[in-house]
């Protein structure tokens, strides 16, 4: 913290903080990804310039609902050298007693200074008893969305620094929008469906956090997680439970957790990682290579590794491509009117920017997976997309919709583009979301 300095210093932390000459410029973050109900929440705001700050607190749906409103002071706040690894260690500005009222959900806090400018920080609100309002689990992907986040200079992508991090900080603002997902939010108010919400952190931190709950959701882009996370899943289904994938590139990157699972952990190398030859079952690289060797496959049914990306400046021809529907008499197809070799999501983008897929083969023009991959021989391809031709604007490959059965049943729509389909009145994407989520909230048959 400093109290004086001259225009120029100021200038210049102002620009390392919010990357402008702002001198009226805020940014926050919380203390953690989620909270219980009847349970505490900080929150830390760091200022250019100290002022008295609101601090509106919503619940994000279809119609925001103003929950809590109350002033506070933001002080001026120094940024740490490798803020992105180490977070910004700002002091809590305001601490939130969460009701016991509150319903499950995602949650936004817009903080305002006197000069006018605003932050918002999204934090998610869980049950205290789990399953108490639904069987469904909506688990919204932190660890994703941290790791794309370059506040402080870095994150583990190459992007705003050559030479990419390998650890990056939850306590820094930014990386937790959930765009995707709150649009697949929106979806299940307006079609009924009632929810409890978590993040991916919860399912790292809870062994027992699933307990509970029948069908667990993923949406949009899932790409980290820990070993805790997979395992807890796999038990989940091991034991009867359900999970339904909108999502696509999951489970690519093994990730794991230090500083009180506020520091995320990925060195996307063997050769880098010092848990390599002591502990190989951690070791963050992708989770089909290497020493770890645990194909995501077996998880979902699908995997990146066959699957294809677009992205800018070329995302705009994803709509181009569309699902070939491959068992149109599958329950997950009924009431939409499409019948084998119809196309599904013309023009809608639902496939992209990124796709997942099983290695298959037709056979009487039906496709059958391989099981050479990792995919569970069970596998049932529904839709197919060939998705070769992106070569030329990223990877090429497949997307492959499909489920299988292990105790509980595992949906995939194998693309992180699906909640596309909701800007159309008219997309069969509609009706498959709702026979899927009807179908598996239920224990599988």
């Amino acid at each position: 913290m400093f109290t004086r300095s001259s225009l120029s210093e100021r200038s210049s932390i102002a620009r390392r903080l919010f990357g402008r000459n702002d001198f009226g410029s805020i940014n926050g973050y919380t203390s953690a990804t989620s909270v219980l109900q009847g349970r505490t929440i900080d929150f830390h705001v760091g200022s250019v310039a100290a002022s008295d700050v609101q601090i509106s607190i919503v619940r994000v749906g279809v119609v925001d609902v103003p929950v809590h409103t109350v002033c506070a002071t933001a002080n001026t706040q120094m940024i740490p050298e490798r803020a992105y690894e180490i977070g910004c260690e700002w002091p809590p500005c305001y601490t939130l007693s969460v009701p016991m009222s509150w319903p499950s959900g995602v949650y936004r806090a817009d903080i305002t200074n006197e000069s006018g400018h605003r932050t918002s920080v999204h934090f998610i609100v869980k049950a205290a008893e789990h399953g108490t309002s639904s069987p469904i689990i909506f688990q919204l992907a932190a660890t994703t969305g941290q790791a794309y986040n370059s506040w402080g200079g870095k994150n583990l992508y190459p992007s705003d620094s050559s030479e990419r991090a390998r650890k990056v900080s939850f306590n820094r603002p930014g990386g937790l929008d959930y765009q995707s997902e709150i649009s697949f939010l929106k979806w299940l108010e307006r079609n009924g469906f009632a929810v409890e919400y978590c993040t991916s952190l919860d399912l790292h931190e809870d062994t027992d956090f699933l307990n509970g709950y029948q069908l667990l959701l993923s949406v949009g882009h899932d790409e980290y997680w820990s070993k805790e996370m997979r395992d807890n899943v796999e038990t989940f289904i091991d034991s009867g439970g359900n999970v339904a994938f909108f999502s696509g590139n999951v489970c690519w990157w093994q990730v794991r957790f230090e500083e009180g699972n506020r520091t995320m952990v990925c060195f996307k190398s063997a050769a880098e990682d010092p848990l390599s030859g002591a502990d190989n079952s951690r070791v963050t690289v992708e989770w089909y290579n290497p020493p770890v060797s645990r194909p995501e496959n077996s998880l979902t049914g699908v995997s990146f590794r066959n699957g294809a990306g677009i992205w800018k400046p070329n995302s705009a021809l994803m709509a181009a491509k569309a699902y070939k529907v491959r068992r149109a008499k599958h329950w997950l197809f009924e009431g939409t009117g499409l019948h084998d070799n119809d196309s599904l999501g013309q023009g809608e983008n639902i496939l992209g920017y990124e796709t997942d897929a099983a290695e298959y083969i037709e056979t009487d023009e039906t496709p059958h997976v391989t099981g050479r991959d990792g995919t569970p021989p069970n596998f049932l391809v529904l839709a197919t997309a060939d998705l070769r031709d992106w070569l030329l604007y990223g990877q090429g490959g497949y997307a492959t919709m499909g489920i299988y059965r292990r105790n509980g049943t595992v949906f995939t729509a194998a693309t992180t583009g699906w909640v596309n389909g909701f800007r159309f009145s008219k997309s069969a994407v509609h009706q498959i979301t709702r026979n899927v989520i009807s179908r598996l909230r239920d224990p599988s048959p």
